[in-house]
């Protein structure tokens, strides 16, 4: 009716920025981390031009190499594609997940989500082009987009239903020296799809149009902000081996966010500190959780030797990638929690194990 505003809209627009210079792409992303939630961002990077006789380099590498280490954990949805005949690429957020779904058919049908390609065709050789497409850019516009990137240009973008959010977007690019800056209406149903790909476990997928060489699951430390209490006050806590002798401290703890706000935390990993003498020659590794639980007196135990904790793979650099997960689990023996059944995820969630129920000192 006439005077009355006109309803909210809950459109998506999708604002994408393309960087010559890597050092404005990272100051970019620094930037967009302070108010953007990991979910709205997208990251398209080539990383390397790759030929049969290559292997994919390590996603942690690629991470250094660009340096985007600063924030590359941040990210969501972090992964390491390896397109055949175009090269390596470094992609995040819901235009990763997009390129993921595109070009990996068995991912999109394992998570239910369909294939995002056009006329049900196989997206190759034109893959960044065809997805930026389903996000409503025009075919001139992915075109260049998608050749720039193959120029070495790094492109990222934010996904919002908000216009101040857009236009926020818009400007904190330009202000980082952006090349390009365009913006196109995306498709809702397109946005939900991607995001249950982000919400998602990534997986390494060995086949289909794309390798997905490596990826990174959207773990979290002790240390951020919203970590509940019983996850913070492991830290510092003795670890026993399973001869009850000393093995270390735990100096951090990996764990999953609950989906609902009354669930507890799904720890995934403890950090533990082991040997060295005054500080000085002491290793980190990652302990996975299923094999950890907390003893009357508080310390924590572990169902391994303390020469199998000193002797596992080197927790010390950032992203915990899929590749270094994977290392540790065949360390140790145990089975990846993304490939358990909801059962043995269950066992794994330390709430009723290490997790205090109640206060330190309770």
């Amino acid at each position: 009716m006439d005077g009355e505003p006109a309803p909210e809209t809950t459109a998506r627009q999708t604002v994408a920025a393309l960087f010559d210079d890597t050092m404005d792409a990272e100051q970019a992303l620094a930037a967009l981390r302070k108010d953007e939630s990991t979910e709205r961002v997208s990251l398209i990077v080539r990383s390397a031009i790759t030929g049969d006789e290559r292997q994919p380099v390590e996603l942690a590498r690629t991470l250094v190499a660009n340096a985007l280490e600063a924030v590359g954990a941040w990210l969501s949805g972090l992964a390491q594609l390896v397109v055949p005949d175009c090269g390596e690429y470094l992609v995040a957020g819901p235009l990763g997940a997009a390129l993921v779904a595109a070009g990996a058919p068995t991912a999109g049908a394992a998570a239910g989500v369909e294939r995002v390609s056009r006329g049900g065709t196989s997206p190759q050789p034109d893959l960044v082009r065809g997805v930026l497409t389903s996000f409503g850019f025009g075919g001139d516009e992915a075109t260049y987009l998608e050749r720039r990137l193959e120029a070495g240009a790094a492109l990222i973008a934010v996904t919002d239903d908000r216009h101040d959010a857009v236009q926020e977007a818009r400007r904190l690019f330009a202000d980082h020296s952006a090349v390009y800056l365009g913006v196109a209406r995306t498709d809702e149903r397109l946005v939900e799809q991607v995001e249950a790909l982000l919400a998602g476990t990534p997986r390494l997928i060995p086949s289909g149009d794309v390798i997905i060489a490596d990826a990174v699951a959207p773990l979290r430390h002790a240390s951020d902000p919203e970590a509940p209490p019983a996850v913070a006050a492991l830290i510092g806590r003795p670890v026993l081996d399973e001869r009850d002798e000393a093995a270390g401290d735990i100096d951090d703890v990996l764990f999953e966010a609950p989906a609902v706000d009354a669930a507890k935390p799904v720890l995934r990993y403890l950090i533990v500190g082991t040997g060295g003498l005054l500080g000085l020659g002491r290793k980190r590794v990652a302990v996975p959780a299923s094999i950890t639980a907390t003893m009357e007196d508080g310390r924590i135990g572990v169902a391994a030797s303390a020469e199998a904790i000193h002797n596992a793979p080197a927790y010390d650099k950032e992203p915990f990638s899929r590749r270094d997960e994977q290392e540790t689990h065949r360390h140790f023996g145990t089975a990846p929690y993304w490939e358990a059944d909801r059962a043995s995820r269950a066992a794994n969630r330390i709430g009723a194990a290490a997790v205090p129920s109640t206060e330190p000192g309770g």
